[in-house]
């Protein structure tokens, strides 16, 4: 009588656990949201956005891998939820904007969570803390190397790693892959992250070939994955045959197009 009874208030309690996993983020989302649109002008509103974005530098919220908003307890046990890699897109933008403003403003509240971000990304010999394990990481080097508060040259072992990290995914075709997983497909994503900091790295310290890669990736993807005339990248192409894969037009492929040109 009590195992059967036991089984039901656990599976209850599993049910429940589920809702909550479910449902708190979607409350807190909610709440977040009620004073958006009441800013009574421009400077108010950039303003809040600036100390949120300094708050964030350091704590940056985790971003999810997935849009699913149900049952997201299958996707944290399937290790889904999140991933480190996306982090580094989220920290690398806070960490540009944040540079830009604090540049031109001489704000030094935000010059210190930008070096108090970059004591934790780095050892005291320039290096990695946490070695990116994804090329992805390549964008948070450039961010760093474009910071004018703090010497970037003091973490050239760190630029070093990942300019070392990108050629070992150069492949045949000359260009780097997202991932060795898929070294037949060449992903808009990954001009997003690593021409920014090919060229800024092969500027700063004379490396002429990263500069060229750099131009190369830009020029190979122009060739093989944009929709003709309208200049809309592919999600991706195929490497063997340079067919376009995936949606043109895709808003953050966009984007990440655009930040490969920086620079």
């Amino acid at each position: 009588m009590y195992i059967p009874l036991l089984c039901c208030l656990l599976l209850l309690a599993a049910v429940v656990l589920i809702i909550l996993i479910d449902a708190i983020p979607i409350f807190a989302d909610w709440l977040s949201r009620i004073r958006i649109g009441r800013y009574r002008d421009l400077k108010e509103w950039n303003e809040s956005v600036t100390q949120r974005g300094a708050q964030w530098l350091n704590r940056t919220p985790k971003m999810k891998v997935t849009d699913n908003t149900r049952l997201v307890v299958i996707d944290m046990l399937q290790g889904n939820y999140t991933k480190n890699a996306i982090q580094h897109w989220q920290e690398a933008a806070l960490l540009i904007g944040l540079s830009e403003y604090a540049d031109k403003n001489q704000d030094r509240d935000i010059e210190n969570e930008i070096r108090k971000y970059v004591k934790a990304k780095f050892d005291s010999g320039g290096n990695w803390v946490v070695k990116p394990r994804h090329i992805d990481g390549a964008i948070v080097a450039y961010a760093v190397m474009k910071q004018q508060c703090i010497d970037p040259d003091g973490f050239k072992p760190a630029f070093d790693y990942i300019w070392e990290f990108i050629q070992e995914h150069i492949g045949d075709d000359g260009t780097v892959m997202y991932r060795k997983s898929m070294k037949n497909y060449r992903y808009v994503d990954t001009i997003g992250f690593v021409c920014p900091f090919l060229v800024a790295y092969g500027l700063r310290y004379d490396k002429r070939e990263c500069v060229e890669l750099a131009v190369r990736q830009l020029v190979e993807y122009e060739r093989h994955g944009m929709l003709d005339h309208h200049y809309l990248p592919s999600h991706a192409y195929h490497v063997d045959h340079k067919t376009p894969l995936g949606l043109y037009g895709w808003g953050r492929g966009l984007g990440w197009f655009a930040i490969g040109l920086m620079d």
